[in-house]
């Protein structure tokens, strides 16, 4: 892969430089003047060769760009590309060009689909072994319901679904970089990034200081776009406020430094922090057969959530969500590895299972290292292949929640998971960061010509990077804009997670995840509604709403039946009636009985059921009942389940506005996180 290093320029070399691009962050290098002597500043207007392009002399020779982009993933990649495409020169910095090895980023929705469609990149897709997804199967204690994505709307029959993808995260981030690569108006640089440089009389983020090969660096842009992932080391960086031009420093501060003493740091880059209640760890199967083919699928148990979906022709990812201070996977029980054999694998669906094991018994616990980015401290995945190809690395990656912030610092865009960060529960990540691409791409136009897939107003296009008061409020239309479809995919992942990890503990919590499940089985617009704001096709925040509360007023109403899961073993195994009886053992014609489920919603079953032991006797194993023979006692019963019913009623009407009260506890926080500026 062809790596495009910094070539500073030679003090012999004729440079065209001015007094302009020296204000501009960068400090004119020396060249020889006319009269033989050296000179740094001067104005001297020279004709550029003409075989050479002025702006990749500038990028090569002067480490200047129109945009500086720290961070060659998922979506740095994506916008050098789609910038270098609208004219702009740009450079992409990225600390390891090797092919990154991540446990998430590895499904792509319709919604992210038809996203890179539109920024024409979809033969990324092509030639790395991608799976086509068309739905999802959610698995509630063993009990699968199926929510295929919605109708494609491009199709008039309707007759073709929405397709997602997924495939290995790496190799896809390879073809991202390589259309980068290949652009001439892109420059991509193995460096590290490790500061920014700023303008101390205004704050201005003028461009990065990097580490090349242990030597320093500087790249200057007009505007530095900052996608170095969710560990990212500049999102700590300290916002700079303008000097206070009544205390003057009896020192003149140098503009172009990094070093920002004279004028004390007001607030970080980004307002809030990162929050993380769970981990994913993370294993890859091989040829495991799932229960619905090309199909994601959600496993819900009395533990967290299990994600499945395969990513190759032979390989598939399952993600386990742990939540932190969990009792069966701590040191003294064992540790991680002992939690998934002993209490997830039972959960697994069985064709499931023996991959799993055979995946975990020779898996060696690995911590996830930090995604692409450029950033110190980043460290390089290093992937553990078995000599069968296995990858027998038990790799963790924290869940992390993080809301988003409008854009505030004069030359600087921080972006992508440095930005915003949701549970990787519903996969809308790498969804939002190329809708992302795309608004920023209307709005940052050069040229009234580019068409947008987003309504736009005069003011929005045709835009200067180097006015920074036209990028920053083009970033604050940006930060409310985007809101349309990532405020869906934010809440919906945080909501989601919230009802997939309900502890046994939390009744009404328990309930919701009933309700929810039982409004999938529904089918029709109770599930087509739903998967159109997962798939990131619906960009309307209020449907979520209506939806999450329709599940609240379904589980509610379920309670009100008797279906409520209050006791959520006795519930589930009162479900199935005919799964009452266990297995015999037989020993010198005594028959021993396990009963399982020996009474439902709370009363005692009746019903006897023939057993054989092993001389071929047949023996008859009544279940613990009051005698069937006494008409009496039937009565008796009748009234009892009459009079329970009415005086449970009003506690289930009570529980029902619990259920609701619930519901507004989950949603509303994410909701007021998308609302703050």
């Amino acid at each position: 892969m062809p790596l495009i290093l910094d070539e500073s320029p030679s003090p012999d070399e004729n440079t065209p430089f001015s007094n302009e691009k020296q204000l501009s962050g960068k400090k004119a290098p020396p060249f020889e003047n006319d009269m033989g002597s050296f000179a740094t500043g001067d104005t001297i207007e020279r004709s550029p060769r003409p075989h050479i392009d002025p702006k990749e002399e500038r990028r090569r020779k002067h480490h200047e760009a129109d945009v500086v982009v720290v961070g060659a993933g998922i979506l740095g990649s994506a916008i050098a590309t789609t910038m270098a495409r609208q004219g702009r020169s740009v450079i992409l910095l990225e600390k390891s060009l090797k092919q990154p090895d991540r446990i998430v980023g590895e499904l792509l929705q319709p919604g992210g689909v038809r996203a890179l469609e539109k920024l024409g990149l979809r033969d990324c897709l092509d030639g790395i072994d991608a799976i086509p997804v068309h739905g999802y199967e959610c698995i509630y204690h063993g009990e699968p319901v199926s929510i295929p994505y919605p109708p494609n709307n491009n199709d008039k029959a309707r007759q073709r679904r929405s397709e997602g993808r997924s495939f290995h995260h790496g190799r896809f981030i390879q073809k991202l970089r390589e259309k980068a690569i290949h652009e001439p108006n892109v420059m991509v640089v193995e460096t590290t990034a490790t500061d920014l440089v700023r303008n101390s009389y205004t704050g201005q983020v003028l461009g990065v200081k990097c580490k090349t090969k242990g030597e320093l660096d500087y790249y200057f842009g007009n505007l530095t776009i900052v996608c170095d992932g969710y560990a990212s080391t500049f999102r700590k960086s300290l916002d700079q406020p303008l000097s206070n031009p009544s205390k003057p420093s009896s020192i003149p501060p140098n503009p172009f430094s990094s070093n920002t003493r004279n004028s004390p740091p007001s607030k970080t880059l980004h307002p809030h922090a990162p929050t993380s209640k769970s981990k994913f760890y993370g294993l890859e199967l091989q040829d495991c057969p799932l229960p619905s083919p090309y199909h994601g699928h959600v496993v819900l148990s009395d533990q967290a959530p299990v994600l499945l979906y395969q990513i190759g022709t032979h390989e598939t990812r399952i993600l386990v969500d742990v939540p932190a201070d969990t009792p069966t996977a701590s040191v003294s029980s064992g540790g991680v590895k002992s939690h998934l054999r002993n209490v997830v694998m039972p959960t697994l669906p069985a064709s499931v299972q023996p991959s799993f094991d055979r995946a975990l018994a020779g898996a060696e616990i690995k911590k996830q290292s930090q995604p692409t980015g450029g950033a110190t401290g980043e460290t390089n995945p290093t992937s553990m292949i078995t000599p069968s190809g296995a990858s027998a690395a038990l790799r963790s990656m924290p869940n992390s929640f993080l809301p988003p912030s409008t854009n505030t610092t004069p030359g600087l865009a921080l972006l992508g998971d440095a930005m915003n960060m949701r549970h990787p529960l519903t996969g809308g990540g790498m969804t939002v960061a190329f809708t992302d691409v795309l608004l920023l791409r209307s709005l940052l136009c050069p040229s009234p010509s580019q068409t947008s897939p987003y309504p736009t107003s005069k003011h929005e296009i045709d835009i200067h990077l180097g006015n920074s008061r036209a990028v920053l409020h083009a970033l604050r239309q940006f930060h409310w804009r985007r809101k349309r479809l990532s405020s869906v995919i934010n809440i919906l992942a945080q909501a989601l997670y919230s009802l997939f990890a309900a502890g046994s503990e939390d009744k009404a919590m328990r309930a919701l995840q009933l309700g929810c499940f039982r409004y999938f089985q529904l089918g029709g617009m109770c599930v087509e509604g739903p998967v159109g704001l997962l798939a990131g096709l619906t960009e309307r925040p209020w449907v979520l709403v209506g939806h999450f509360f329709a599940v609240a007023a379904w589980a509610g109403w379920l309670v009100l039946k008797g279906e409520d899961g209050l006791d959520s073993k006795k519930g589930r195994e009162g479900e199935k009636v005919d799964q009452l009886d266990g297995p015999a053992d037989s020993k010198d014609g005594e028959v021993k009985h396990q009963m399982n489920g020996a009474e439902m919603n709370g009363k005692p079953l009746t019903n006897g059921h023939a057993h054989t032991n092993g001389n071929g006797n047949a023996h008859t194993a009544a279940k613990i009942s009051i005698p069937s023979s006494s008409a009496a006692t039937r009565i008796f019963a009748a009234m009892y389940d009459i009079l329970y019913t009415i005086l449970s009623l009003p506690y289930r009407f009570l529980f029902t506005f619990k259920i609701l009260w619930k519901a507004c506890i989950v949603i509303f926080p994410y909701i007021w996180a998308e609302l703050r500026p």
